[in-house]
């Protein structure tokens, strides 16, 4: 009797350990694979800070074709297209000085919003040249005036390159 239960603990023992090693080297392959995937992120394609403003000034304009045309689905689409380039910047490059003072975008794209919403063009134009007027400040503060983004009531573009 003493026998069979000295065997079954060896048993037991031996299962146990053969366990506790597949379970180690399941461990092992899980963060071999945590780290590969890691470096794989930390090596993959981040759009860099000036494509990101490239695809903001454009949802400027189209914000403001569609917003001065009553066009109200078209404008809130391209107001969440927008709010969203800011996020990826945050996102994106969190550690860029030009960063740091982006959180005073979101209350006029706020504003925006609500005209929108409201389907209010009086409202939309005052909101939306508030938004452009604190775009063009964010641009001030970070060594950058010559960036001019501008309301493109004139049919034109939303920039200014003529230099004053």
């Amino acid at each position: 009797m003493i026998l069979r239960i000295l065997m079954l603990a060896v048993l037991l023992a031996a299962v146990g350990c053969h366990n506790t090693d597949e379970l180690n080297s399941k461990i092992e392959q899980l963060s071999a694979k945590v780290t590969e995937l890691e470096t794989a992120q930390s090596n993959s394609y981040k759009p860099g800070l000036g494509i990101l403003m490239n695809a903001i000034q454009a949802h400027h304009l189209k914000l403001w074709k569609a917003g001065s045309n009553a066009n109200w689905d078209l404008a809130a689409f391209e107001l969440h297209e927008l709010e969203e380039r800011f996020e990826n910047i945050e996102t994106l490059h969190p550690k860029h000085e030009e960063t740091k003072q982006l959180s005073m975008i979101y209350p006029q794209i706020k504003a925006v919003e609500a005209a929108v919403e409201g389907n209010d063009k009086k409202a939309f134009a005052s909101s939306y040249e508030m938004l452009t007027a604190t775009c063009n400040s964010c641009h001030e503060l970070n060594e950058h005036p010559f960036v001019k983004i501008k309301v493109p009531n004139d049919g034109g573009g939303n920039q200014e390159f003529v230099a004053k």
